[in-house]
């Protein structure tokens, strides 16, 4: 059973599928179980590639506003899930994120 309760792991990737001719893009954000991840968010992307930081500022949104901020443990994404304005609003709005950054990107906090 998926327990819903108290705060949770939660993981942020974009994946593609091909239906028959067509392409199929979508930005999902799940929920991190022991054994997988259960898909509970997503958007269609029209696009191959990355998702924008407002797709993904969106769909964080749509989350919150449904279980409240306190409910996530972190976000894990990617190295593809970095910016500026994705980093800011995940501060301002006190979600704590693990993020992979790629091997030539730091990162500044203010202590």
């Amino acid at each position: 059973m998926l327990n819903l309760r108290g705060p949770r792991f939660l993981a942020l990737d974009r994946t593609n599928w091909k239906l028959g001719r067509t392409d199929i893009h979508v930005l999902v954000l799940a929920i991190v179980t022991p054994r997988f991840k259960v898909p509970i968010m997503w958007i269609l992307l029209r696009h191959r590639g990355n998702s924008s930081t407002s797709q993904r500022i969106n769909l964080l949104k749509r989350y919150i506003k449904c279980f409240g901020v306190s409910s996530i443990k972190v976000p894990l994404a990617d190295r593809e899930f970095v910016g500026h304005e994705w980093i800011e609003f995940l501060i301002i709005n006190d979600v704590p994120f693990t993020i992979r950054v790629r091997e030539d990107m730091y990162i500044e906090t203010k202590q």
